[in-house]
């Protein structure tokens, strides 16, 4: 489906989902936060048409061109408001979307709920304090302080012509993170949320500002993908989780308390993306 890799591994998350599709055969899917569903929820639906998928969002911009694009008669775009309407789900899918809520563990209880009972939930998300995110940290710095604009317009002028900035094809929300995890914090929020981690996959081991410029062909790219499976969790910028409800009870609520690093993060990307 994907004939190219990206620094940030989107071959690499689409080919892995799609192996775990054909693993379990959910008759059902949710894709939590689908976006524009181009990445992932449509390519999807493509190559499992035997598979009820839904694909949620709570922008609506997103979800109107999701739908806007969509062919798949067994697909489907929505707000998140219908969730209940159309679960519970074989699998659900919340892709690179707890580091933007405000209250990460309401969100894996929230769609706890919404699993069948032997049903399983891939979880993505970027390590917090890996190499993308360090370097997301910079770029935040820059743009805050006006040094980004500068170096952007020096580039285009050296250049002879204008510099584009890449554009997002997930989303077309403004949505900058405001969680930043460790492996032991998100390992721990999962346990706590009343989930058995069943299979851990790393995504890629380098990407963002600088990054993208470096791997700037194929073979460095899929190189990029590759190394991030024998390295350890700590060292890659983006995780890949299974997991399925244990036996035991899930709490009411998982108050989420962030710390100092976190804070900070947060009100410097609010104040990056104009939100602030």
């Amino acid at each position: 489906m994907f004939t190219s890799e990206t620094p940030n591994g989107i071959k690499k998350r689409f080919e892995y989902i799609s192996s775990l599709l054909a693993k379990f055969r959910p008759k059902t899917v949710l894709d939590f936060g689908s976006g524009t569903g181009t990445n992932l929820t449509i390519p999807l639906a493509e190559i499992f048409p035997d598979t009820r998928f839904l694909g949620v969002d709570s922008d609506s911009s997103s979800v109107d061109y999701a739908n806007s694009v969509n062919t798949s008669v067994n697909l489907s775009f929505a707000l998140i408001d219908q969730v209940k309407q159309q679960g519970p789900y074989d699998l659900i899918i919340a892709s690179e979307v707890i580091e933007h809520v405000d209250e990460p563990g309401e969100l894996l209880l929230f769609l706890r709920e919404n699993l069948t009972p032997k049903g399983k939930l891939i979880l993505t998300m970027p390590n917090g304090y890996g190499p993308f995110e360090m370097t997301a940290f910079v770029e935040s710095l820059l743009f805050v302080s006006g040094i980004h604009t500068l170096l952007h317009r020096i580039a285009g002028l050296l250049l002879g012509k204008k510099v584009s900035r890449p554009t997002k094809a997930d989303t077309l929300a403004v949505s900058p993170h405001v969680n930043f995890f460790s492996f032991g914090r998100i390992r721990g929020l999962i346990g706590q949320s009343s989930y058995d981690i069943l299979e851990y996959r790393p995504r890629t081991f380098v990407c963002g500002l600088g990054f993208h410029q470096l791997l700037f062909n194929e073979s460095a790219r899929l190189w990029n993908a590759r190394v991030a499976d024998s390295l350890p969790p700590q060292a890659n910028s983006g995780w890949m989780f299974v997991l399925e409800k244990n036996g035991k009870g899930a709490p009411a609520e998982i108050p989420y308390r962030r710390g100092l690093y976190e804070r900070v993060r947060k009100k410097l990307n609010a104040r990056r993306w104009g939100l602030a």
